[in-house]
């Protein structure tokens, strides 16, 4: 996301008869596009429930291999059961292409049961032999090596073979992306002789005989990981450096990992103030398709309150105790975020400010987070129990402001029914019995969403929310499905959207997708997070309490 351009394509007209419309002219090196439709402020998006309106280049009467690879990389993190369908078309219609299959075999083999792994690693040995039979005598680009590397090595127990493809990939084309990544798992897989400095110097020397585009982030992960574990700053900081010099939009993160590396905060302050500059500065290039004018400033505000937190946090261990504090000031009135309490809770008791810190103290105990990771806290000294529990009271009040400002008011653009596992129709109203709730999407294809979901139902089942979930797939009740949730010992009832009705009453595609609704069943969270959801809910129950009536004396 952070890495495409949006850009706007077209402007559109009404006509006589109420009907936009527009055009535009396709560049020729661009085989792959999606769209959405917005308004002149980008106010009111249509996404087509971020799916986006697609365009895939044809070539033949079918669409051409590069728009397929596009396609698939692009929808893989919203809907990989749609990525599979994507896949198999690449095997379809270009069985010929090693790179068809792999990512075919990638996604088959994460998203069917172990269960299946036997008949997949059968099904796909086939496949590499006949591939490797009608490859081996043909002069081949790098790219198609590569990815035959890459399939023989995930599917192939025969060694002769993966010997082989390794040896003519590194021969023919030794620059390329897949010819360092092996390289760089050779050196990993010597790591007990060479130890970690050795590893670190054997990867550089990978990194500089590499083309500049020929190498791949994970050599990049795999040194920056192993270069915190080596403590060695400097090369912490070298390798930092050169992953940024190919994913500059990494710079908050790769600036979280270094906060306890005092020797990087030089650079890390560097990375953060061009962080500052690219917010401050208006450009709707960052805005995702789906995403509203207002969402991304929201979007921006958040990330803006990271900034200033990491960097409050670097002024403090550097003893800038006054650059500091209005820095993290800014953070805390810029959200709601728990890690910023936490700091600013130390620098307040660093700065004798008993107060300011049993505040940010109180806002971390009103959280219900708080209850589910056992972080209770006990008062602070110079007050008393009921003053404590007054603070935290009145700072639980802040909390739902704060949430409640970031809401929204909409119901789902039309009725929907979903069933249960006996086949039982169910209405939303139904579901939620007038009381907040949690709608989750989930599909068991989607290989990241299964933890998510189980993780999502013990923290609602620790604060005694459990009846709140309501879980959505869009597949029906099969016994292979029940059997799935079965062995993972999934406690909360699952209902069923095979006709696509909730989906589309709520203009989602994603999977895995979170709503938080309050009693009346309106959407006032929409695709929200894991961590936010303990918050919503009580912010919505303490929104709709009784209120006292007012007496008149």
């Amino acid at each position: 996301e952070e890495a495409l351009p949006q850009l706007s394509v077209a402007e559109l007209q009404r006509t006589r008869d109420n009907v936009f419309t527009g055009s535009f002219t396709l560049p020729h090196d661009v085989v792959y596009g999606v769209f959405a439709v917005e308004d002149s402020a980008a106010e009111i998006v249509d996404s087509r429930g971020r799916r986006g309106w697609e365009l895939l280049v044809h070539a033949g009467g079918q669409p051409a291999f590069a728009a397929l690879v596009q396609k698939t990389a692009d929808i893989m993190g919203r809907d990989w059961a749609a990525a599979l369908e994507t896949a198999r078309l690449m095997t379809d219609f270009y069985p010929e292409r090693p790179r068809s299959w792999d990512t075919r075999g990638f996604f088959e083999e994460r998203l069917f049961s172990a269960s299946a792994s036997d008949s997949l690693r059968f099904a796909y040995a086939e496949v590499v032999r006949r591939l490797s039979d009608s490859l081996s005598q043909q002069e081949l680009d790098e790219e198609t090596l590569g990815w035959m590397q890459l399939l023989v090595d995930d599917w192939e127990d025969d060694e002769d073979l993966v010997a082989y493809w390794r040896e003519r990939l590194l021969l023919e084309a030794p620059g390329s992306p897949v010819a360092t990544q092996v390289r760089a798992l050779e050196i990993l897989a010597n790591a007990g002789t060479l130890g970690l400095e050795g590893v670190l110097e054997a990867y550089d020397r990978v990194f500089r005989e590499s083309r500049a585009d020929g190498t791949p982030r994970s050599l990049f992960e795999m040194a920056f990981g192993l270069s915190q574990a080596s403590g060695n700053s400097d090369a912490i900081a070298y390798w930092a450096r050169r992953w940024l010099e190919i994913e500059p939009w990494q710079r908050v993160q790769l600036a979280s990992e270094l906060i306890d590396v005092p020797t990087t905060h030089g650079l890390v302050l560097e990375w953060l103030d061009k962080e500052l500059s690219s917010l401050r500065a208006p450009d709707a290039t960052r805005r995702p398709l789906y995403r509203t004018a207002h969402a991304q400033r929201d979007h921006d505000a958040e990330r803006m309150r990271k900034v200033y937190s990491l960097k409050g946090r670097i002024l403090v261990d550097a003893g800038r105790i006054s650059e500091a504090v209005p820095l993290l000031d800014s953070a805390v009135s810029a959200g709601w975020d728990l890690e910023v309490f936490r700091r600013v809770a130390e620098v307040r008791l660093d700065l004798r400010d008993h107060g300011g810190a049993a505040t940010m103290l109180a806002r971390i105990a009103a959280d219900p987070m708080s209850h589910v990771v056992g972080s209770a806290l006990m008062p602070p000294p110079e007050l008393s129990i009921a003053a404590w529990g007054e603070l935290i009271e009145h700072e639980r009040r802040v909390m739902h402001d704060v949430t409640l400002a970031t809401s929204v008011s909409r119901f789902p653009v039309e009725e929907f029914v979903v069933r249960d596992s006996d086949g039982r129709p169910w209405s939303l109203p139904a579901l939620t019995k007038g009381r907040p709730a949690v709608l989750a999407f989930w599909s068991r294809l989607c290989a990241p969403c299964r933890d998510e979901l189980s993780e999502l139902w013990r923290t609602l089942d620790a604060l005694g929310d459990r009846d709140a979930l309501l879980v959505v797939t869009g597949e029906p009740s099969t016994p292979q499905l029940e059997h799935f949730l079965s062995d993972r010992g999934e406690p909360h009832p699952v209902y069923h959207d095979f006709t696509g009705a909730a989906g589309r009453a709520l203009d989602i595609w994603e999977t895995e997708s979170f709503f938080v609704l309050d009693g009346s069943g309106l959407i006032r969270f929409s695709n929200t997070d894991l961590a936010s959801i303990p918050r919503q809910l009580a912010s919505l129950r303490f929104e709709a309490r009784p209120t006292s009536p007012v007496v008149d004396h």
